[in-house]
């Protein structure tokens, strides 16, 4: 934000205001979203609950710290307009964490592409795009911390390239991973009904998580290259709560999905002809992602000999590996 312009408290203050509360709003869903995965899930690896665990902390900590920054320009210098022109450490802090904030959000759902396609090039592709957006934010941050005159507008003309690479690279990491699900997911559809269904809602759900988080990147460089003032800042604000709830959703869906999409469970099913060889089907419930499906078909004369097995490498095999750490 230039030094010379107008002030425009709408659009400085009350961006960061505006951004603030959108963030504590998204962070209270997230709380929610973490009691509920702790009470549904206990079972769960130990992975994967100290990776919710770490979110939220993250989380709770850039909350404080924005909270701090907008405290800090609208109420510990309320009547000094100038400080406007300078940055706080905690806006220039919260950068930082963002960053690994989002960037740990998607090391989880890169994990996932591997375990689907066990593939070195995809996965480092996406790797390889989520570290450059990590150590741009950690460069942009030092570059702040390091600016003797602490001048906003004057650090935005010297690092404006790091920053809106910075907000780009999210949106390019995003469509990386979803394009790596769905390459991965759409093929496994199979004839049975549920089945498609199933790999159907996981291939919405997606799409409409990479919506989302990328349409936020996408309106902060577009605001950040376009508007001289602190608009981009606010909505930079809510940009890591996104990716944070994006996790967390993809983490508590495995409920609804069994609920909705699963095959109807059956313990134990018998086919039996006089003379004929007896057919048992298992079909359990997995404590894993909650879809039911047949693991093993095992054959049985009357003697009770076993004929052989049958296992399925069916896509929700594919999908309860992929939510497994």
């Amino acid at each position: 934000m230039s030094s010379t312009s107008p002030l425009d408290v709408g659009l400085t203050l009350g961006a960061l205001y505006v951004g603030l509360l959108f963030s504590i709003f998204l962070f209270g869903i997230a709380t929610l979203q973490s009691y509920r995965y702790f009470a549904e899930y206990p079972k769960d690896t130990l992975a994967l609950k100290c990776l919710v665990s770490t979110i939220w902390v993250l989380d709770a900590i850039h909350c404080a710290l924005i909270s701090h920054s907008v405290y800090y320009y609208t109420i510990q210098n309320y009547f000094n307009p100038k400080v406007l022109s300078t940055a706080v450490w905690s806006l220039d802090l919260q950068i930082a964490l963002s960053n690994v904030v989002g960037c740990t959000c998607q090391a989880y759902f890169i994990f996932r592409v591997w375990v689907l396609g066990r593939s070195y090039l995809v996965t480092g592709v996406c790797a390889l795009v989520t570290l450059t957006w990590l150590a741009l934010g950690m460069v942009v941050t030092y570059s702040a911390f390091h600016d003797a005159e602490r001048s906003i507008s004057l650090w935005e003309k010297a690092f404006g390239w790091g920053v809106r690479s910075g907000l780009s690279l999210p949106t390019a990491a995003d469509v990386c991973i979803s394009a790596s699900l769905i390459f991965y997911l759409f093929p496994k559809r199979h004839g049975l009904t549920s089945t498609n269904r199933l790999i159907k809602r996981i291939l919405i759900f997606t799409i409409e998580t990479c919506l989302i988080t990328s349409s936020a990147t996408i309106v902060d460089v577009i605001c950040f290259a376009s508007m001289n003032n602190f608009v981009y800042m606010g909505v930079y604000f809510v940009s890591s709560k996104l990716y944070v709830n994006a996790l967390l959703a993809s983490l508590n869906v495995r409920k609804d999905l069994r609920a909705n999409y699963a095959v109807t469970p059956i313990s134990r099913m018998q086919l039996t002809a006089p003379g004929s060889a007896n057919i048992h089907s298992s079909f359990p419930r997995s404590p894993a992602n909650g879809v039911v499906l047949p693991d093993q078909i095992d054959l049985k004369s009357p003697t009770g000999t076993t004929l052989g097995g049958l296992e399925d490498e069916g896509p929700i095999a594919c999908y309860k590996r992929a939510h497994q750490v």
